[in-house]
């Protein structure tokens, strides 16, 4: 909401939508201060949340350069300032699949159990699990790309999973990644570049793909970190996602090609670079006090300690997470690894025996890097 007072403007943000046509002022002169005042709208009562139940579940309001778009039910994630997590050693992310799984609550574990009903949001949960499991390697192995389609097989909407980071806030983990709709206008070159690129596809019902092209804006706009053109697509008045039909994107083209550089130098990412929108996928977790999650675990408590040991989860990383309330701040310039760029808590990092300046999260990363490192290792070359 924007306040005018003579010539001066002040723009007041509210944590959620809100009426203008009933908001009020109070105003104190003898102390000085302002008190606005606003009526939060309903969600039943926006335009952008009549549809489908899909369209429902995953809503974006403000449009374009009208205001500031943004999800209504998922928290924003500044992703370049998340610590990442290696995906190098797969043995050490064992416990992403156990995470992942507990986006299901109680209920849909027994719908994916029995695959006796129908669920649009279960089969999409699930599908958002198989991309990350696979991102950090499962066992049907390591893929970043994923090529989603209905039951022709005709790709309609490729993921490309760049990097797997913390959410600290929500004590999560986030896949920065970038979305491809694939729409009727596309060069076929790209396609046919597509095709040859190795990929992992999931066929998904009808339901299942409008729930995807419902979710892709609110992952869009999750992490965005650019202004919406004034041509934009995202018009007053306009339906987010654009359109679910095949052929046609369900989001706005102002964030394509806006992309890091370190994705649009990967060998399989540079043809679609300057198409691939940034997004931010995350599992999809139940609210637990409304759809009860996790009685099989409790049930199973006595289990927890082993499955840490079998996990090889770092005492001392455990210590220090507790002690600094599950939240881990980057205190020091020299603390990423300098073989896979994860960030490293103080304490666990491992140093360069000959220079000390270099850092790594484990041996591993260490002879990885050695052969660039050695050139300017300041311990190696000393005389």
């Amino acid at each position: 909401m924007r306040v005018l007072i003579g010539s001066e403007k002040v723009d007041i943000n509210f944590f959620q939508p809100i009426t203008g046509q009933r908001a009020r002022l109070r105003i104190n002169r003898k102390e000085a201060w302002i008190e606005v005042f606003g009526v939060i709208v309903s969600p039943s009562k926006l335009g952008q949340l009549e549809g489908s139940p899909a369209l429902r579940r995953f809503p974006v309001l403000g449009t374009g350069v009208t205001g500031p778009s943004f999800a209504w039910n998922m928290h924003r994630v500044p992703l370049r300032h998340l610590p990442r997590i290696s995906v190098l050693q797969q043995e050490r992310l064992k416990w992403v699949n156990h995470h992942v799984d507990f986006s299901l609550s109680d209920r849909e574990q027994e719908i994916r159990a029995t695959r006796l009903a129908t669920d649009s949001l279960v089969a999409l949960k699930l599908s958002v699990n198989t991309i990350l499991k696979c991102f950090v390697g499962s066992a049907e192995g390591r893929y970043e790309v994923f090529v989603l389609s209905r039951a022709n097989g005709v790709p309609e909407l490729v993921i490309f999973a760049h990097a797997l980071r913390l959410d600290l806030g929500s004590h999560t983990i986030v896949a920065d990644g970038y979305a491809l709709p694939v729409t009727r206008d596309m060069p076929k070159a790209l396609l046919k570049t597509l095709d040859a690129v190795p990929s992992r596809h999931l066929r998904l019902s009808d339901d299942e793909m409008e729930s995807w092209k419902c979710l892709l804006p609110a992952l869009v706009e999750r992490c965005r970190d650019w202004t919406h053109s004034e041509g934009c697509a995202y018009a007053p008045g306009t339906t987010v996602p654009i359109s679910t039909e095949p052929g046609k994107s369900p989001i706005c083209s102002c964030g394509a090609g806006r992309v890091a550089p370190d994705f649009a130098a990967q060998k399989h990412a540079a043809p679609f670079a300057a198409h691939a929108t940034r997004i931010a996928l995350s599992p999809l977790f139940s609210v637990s006090y409304v759809d009860p999650t996790g009685a099989a675990a409790l049930r199973d408590a006595a289990a927890v300690p082993q499955l840490l040991r079998d996990h090889e989860v770092n005492e001392a990383a455990v210590l220090l997470l507790a002690l600094r309330g599950g939240r881990l701040g980057q205190d020091d310039s020299d603390t990423m690894c300098k073989g896979c760029g994860v960030w490293i808590p103080r304490g666990l990092r491992k140093r360069c025996g000959a220079c000390r300046t270099a850092v790594y999260c484990s041996e591993h990363c260490q002879r990885e890097a050695w052969a660039s490192h050695k050139l300017s290792c300041a311990g190696r070359t000393r005389p």
